[in-house]
């Protein structure tokens, strides 16, 4: 049965990720994402059971995943499972470029031998321009592990020069369990050939304060200085994986933060409370002052701003979905989810 949890967010000063939960069953390049490899349609979410609904999930999140997941499976033939696709960010990122997802390796058939030193085959990159091949930057790659049934999870920052091992998986390569879901969260720092640098942590401790990465690079000299979108791939040399609830954004706090337990958040005020967190057509905010309601769809968008003084707020031309109520006044602020049925 599927757990639902109110979902908290740190607000000392609110951002919304961009999220992506694969909430439709027609082709991903059909529902909002680009294609710019590949055979156009070809890649499609897949509806059976996982860790949560049809959706993967890591241990620790409070966050509801919503929707289904994608699979890239090199194994099943040369002429499908080829497509290439791209997620844009809301506008181009010239400082610092964010984004988290998880992911869970099912069969590491095709991947390469542990031995490898090479760059890994990438299935993960941020992308300066959508329309060119150049400026790919933070490749996240796999080969096995040393260990049966385990993978090493490694970054190529970009392309220029003959990347070792540390440059790719840090100075001690760590192993990673097959048919586990893990959490991943890239940083790419834009700037010249020698100030970029990419980020890596897999499965990081969920905090609302930036940790040390598992692994950061320089390497490479293909740099650039704005990331337009981000890129699922597919190739032959790919273990098979599930990929899922993705976020994108400029800092930690957009792309962790909507994960985190209830205790790491702050500013909740208990004096603040919703008439109901199911919603019909409407709802009331619960305060002893005067407060300021305003109302976000689950990618950010503003849908409406009032103050309310106990008095219901109708969104009854709302369609059904998941939205984020942010309640203010004089001294703090808090953010609480509902569903519209």
């Amino acid at each position: 049965m599927k757990h639902f949890y109110i979902l908290f967010l740190l607000i000392s000063s609110i951002t919304f990720a961009q999220y992506e939960g694969f909430n439709y069953t027609t082709a991903v390049s059909l529902s909002g994402w680009g294609s710019h490899g590949g055979i156009l349609g070809e890649l499609f979410p897949i509806t059976t059971a996982s860790d949560n609904g049809n959706s993967l999930n890591v241990t620790g999140a409070v966050a509801v995943p919503i929707g289904n997941r994608v699979q890239l499976n090199p194994s099943v033939s040369t002429t499908s499972f080829t497509e290439d696709v791209d997620f844009q960010f809301s506008a181009p990122v010239t400082t610092t470029a964010y984004a988290s997802f998880f992911v869970k390796v099912t069969s590491d058939a095709s991947l390469t031998a542990n031995t490898t030193t090479t760059p890994p085959i990438y299935f993960f990159h941020f992308m300066n321009n959508i329309a060119t091949t150049t400026g790919w930057v933070s490749r996240i790659g796999m080969r096995k592990g040393s260990a049966a049934g385990t993978v090493n999870i490694g970054v190529l920052n970009s392309t220029g020069g003959a990347a070792g091992v540390t440059d790719l998986y840090g100075a001690t390569p760590i192993d990673y369990a097959m048919n586990t879901t893990h959490l991943i969260v890239v940083k790419y720092q834009t700037g010249t050939s020698t100030t970029h640098a990419t980020s890596i942590w897999i499965d990081p401790v969920l905090s609302s304060t930036e940790p040390a990465a598992t692994h950061t690079s320089g390497f490479g000299t293909s740099a650039t200085t704005s990331i337009q979108a981000i890129s699922l791939r597919q190739a032959a040399a790919l273990p098979v994986l599930e990929i899922d609830e993705i976020r994108m954004g400029t800092s930690w706090a957009n792309v962790v933060t909507p994960l985190l337990a209830v205790d790491e958040l702050k500013k909740i005020d208990s004096s603040i409370k919703l008439s109901n967190t199911l919603v019909k057509d409407q709802f009331t905010v619960f305060s002893d002052e005067k407060v300021t309601v305003e109302l976000f769809s689950s990618i950010g968008q503003t849908l409406k701003k009032v103050v309310s003084n106990n008095t219901p707020i109708d969104v009854s031309n709302l369609q059904a979905g998941t939205y984020f109520v942010r309640i203010s006044n004089e001294k703090e602020s808090t953010v609480k989810k509902i569903i519209k049925r």
